[in-house]
């Protein structure tokens, strides 16, 4: 991309018009090189249209925040395009009032989970993930609190890494939430938990996900979160033989048949007591549900 071209990116991310904004994701999809050299100015741009009062005009600026981040491998770029979104989240621009302004911000910063992969990777995705902890943490809006899950999902997921014992800690205490953020932070663990390296990081957590299991299979209202449990539990009995001991203990696979059958048939789980046979059975499990 030459300077001329690059300018006229940026005048078009700074049109009005919808279909302009359309044309930058268009034009920087196209381009085959890198574009770290002008990643922080067409950001610039198109960062208030992240925020936008209209839901197509924030999706054309992810889409486009997303491309950048693809094709920017330069840490220093990286890292100016995270300080931005950053600053203009902690009010240099103004103060965002309305939610929807703060989760399009945060929607930003989970696209920049998208950067090529390089050394730099390990440390961007931990700034990311800690200053995520903080969003969801400072913020009482409900949406944007599972924006920031969503976001640290993919940071964790594509970074494992960056799984450090404060997100392993705030997910814990995530799992004591009520309903739709609880629900949240499940699904947050079964993205990251595609990752083997995430998995043994969170491992520590296989007792409360049990418990949610159980009360999943127990109670009907609640048969989403145990099956989300589940399927973080399997990922962990994959890795961890102890945790074979606490899933025969608890009975969980005797009453997941009884419950729900169609998840787990009765006649399934009679046969594989030999540990060899469990093993195979919580990887097929795990892995067939990815």
């Amino acid at each position: 991309m030459t300077p001329k071209l690059a300018g006229h990116v940026v005048t078009l991310a700074r049109s009005t018009r919808l279909a302009s904004l359309k044309s930058v994701g268009i034009l920087l999809k196209s381009v085959k090189f890198d574009l770290s050299k002008y990643a922080t100015e067409i950001l610039s741009v198109v960062l208030p249209q992240a925020r936008h009062a209209d839901e197509r005009r924030r999706l054309e600026a992810l889409a486009t925040v997303g491309c950048l981040s693809e094709k920017s491998s330069n840490p220093d770029a990286v890292e100016a395009m995270f300080s931005a979104v950053k600053s203009v989240i902690g009010g240099s621009e103004g103060r965002l009032a309305f939610p929807y302004q703060r989760v399009g911000m945060i929607n930003v910063v989970q696209e920049l989970a998208r950067v090529p992969d390089g050394k730099y990777l390990n440390s961007l995705s931990r700034s990311i993930c800690s200053f995520l902890l903080s969003c969801y943490k400072d913020d009482g809006n409900e949406e944007v609190k599972l924006a920031s899950l969503s976001a640290l999902a993919s940071s964790g997921a594509r970074c494992p890494d960056a799984i450090q014992l404060d997100v392993v800690t705030f997910i814990g205490s995530g799992l004591k939430e009520k309903e739709t953020l609880r629900t949240s932070h499940l699904r947050c663990l079964r993205v990251m938990c595609k990752s083997a390296d995430a998995v043994v990081r969170i491992s520590s957590l296989l007792v409360p996900l049990v418990q949610l299991v159980k009360r999943g299979f127990t109670k009907a209202a609640q048969r989403l979160d145990g099956i989300y449990a589940l399927l973080s539990v399997a990922r962990i009995a994959v890795i961890d033989i102890k945790a074979d001991e606490i899933l025969l203990k608890e009975k969980i696979w005797s009453l997941i048949a009884q419950s729900e059958p169609s998840l787990v048939p009765v006649t399934m789980v009679v046969p594989i007591h030999p540990p060899s046979n469990m093993r195979a059975f919580y990887a097929c499990f795990a892995f067939a549900s990815v």
